[in-house]
């Protein structure tokens, strides 16, 4: 037998220690954990895995731990017309909850989703988020609706623009719906939030919000600065997670112990909102269903506080370790974030002589 030459062990040493580098690649992404992987891969790889369904299999928070029963409890969901939202809407009133939706559509279309979802479900009138004039019509349509006090408000709307769109006030309309247009009708619903005895808030944001611009938060984008529509779409995304932790403090400071506000990154799932999403293997995306149950997870478990960030599998994540820390820990971009939506909402609500109740923004009184 010939005798074994330093090449041949030399390949057999590096198909070894390639085996060996595949099998810990392989236990690593069939147990990950988003706690368990702290330190040892970047958060951005991280994010992604965290978003799809192959590499989570331990859910934190299971359709068997939503509430049986929640007569009495009014929730309003946007952008409930498919997808997230509307699984989330019939989970609700599946289960007794009186369910505002919050959605763009005729009176025709807003009645066949209506009763797509059932009884307790109701659509006042069409609510476009890119419009500050529709989102004041429909909050005036919730008192036609008789609706007395709101629990809780699920804020899912949001816009995939391939390209710069603008809208009022000049306005790139993805900010518009994803951040100003909430921003403004959660404004608007303070006196209704306040009759609640702990009102909570949910944005829904994204595990995308990493790959945002170098300067995070793009505030006035235009023609020539909207760049790369995904890290447009991101940098939305970041400004939900940034502004849940600044209507967190300022809430808690203005009403103490009264408001739970939470941001939550649903993962991957497949809905029309990308047209790419339809297409993805079940393996890799998630039931409209079980991202309804994303979401929901802050805003029924009865163990949820206020200023945080959660994940696909319920799972109450770290701001710092967890997320693109370094914008949404940092105290400066909060401030501008705030300063910058007070000012354009201020802008927006001119023409009307009344302002909110309670209104952190609008309400001088609160100030």
């Amino acid at each position: 037998m010939p005798p074994i030459g330093p090449r041949c062990l030399s390949m057999s040493c590096l198909s070894l220690l390639l085996a060996v580098v595949v099998v810990v690649l392989a236990t690593m992404l069939a147990t990950f954990d988003m706690i368990t992987s702290r330190g040892f891969l970047p958060i951005r790889v991280r994010t992604a895995l965290n978003s799809v369904p192959f590499f989570n299999s331990r859910q934190h928070y299971a359709f068997s731990d939503l509430p049986d029963n929640l007569t009495g409890t009014t929730i309003l969901i946007t952008g409930a017309s498919s997808g997230i939202g509307h699984e989330a809407a019939k989970l609700m009133a599946e289960r007794g909850a009186r369910v505002v939706l919050g959605t763009r559509g005729s009176r025709a279309r807003l009645k066949s989703i209506e009763n797509s979802l059932g009884p307790g479900v109701a659509a006042p009138s069409s609510l476009d988020l890119a419009s500050f004039s529709s989102i004041r019509e429909f909050v005036r349509s919730l008192s036609d609706l008789g609706v007395e006090r709101i629990d809780s408000v699920l804020l899912n709307a949001g816009k995939m623009s391939f390209g710069y769109e603008e809208g009022e006030l000049g306005i790139e309309r993805m900010m518009a719906v994803h951040h100003l247009g909430h921003a403004y009708l959660l404004e608007l619903l303070m006196p209704l939030m306040l009759a609640s005895q702990r009102p909570r808030v949910v944005f829904v944001s994204s595990s995308a919000h990493v790959f945002s611009y170098a300067e995070g938060i793009r505030f006035n984008s235009t023609p020539g600065s909207f760049g790369f529509y995904f890290q447009a779409y991101a940098s939305r995304k970041l400004a939900n997670a940034v502004y849940v932790r600044a209507l967190a403090s300022r809430l808690e400071g203005a009403y103490p112990s009264k408001f739970i506000v939470n941001a939550v990154n649903p993962g991957v799932v497949t809905t029309p909102f990308a047209w790419y999403q339809l297409y993805m293997p079940s393996l890799f995306s998630a039931t409209p269903r079980e991202g309804a149950l994303s979401v929901l997870a802050p805003l029924l478990d009865s163990t949820a506080q206020t200023d945080g960030y959660y994940d696909p599998l319920g799972l109450r994540l770290d701001w710092y370790h967890d997320t693109a820390y370094w914008w949404t820990c940092d105290a400066d971009l909060r401030e501008r974030l705030w300063q910058w939506t007070s000012a354009v909402l201020r802008d927006a609500h001119r023409i009307v002589s009344s302002t909110p109740t309670g209104s952190l923004i609008l309400d001088r009184n609160v100030l």
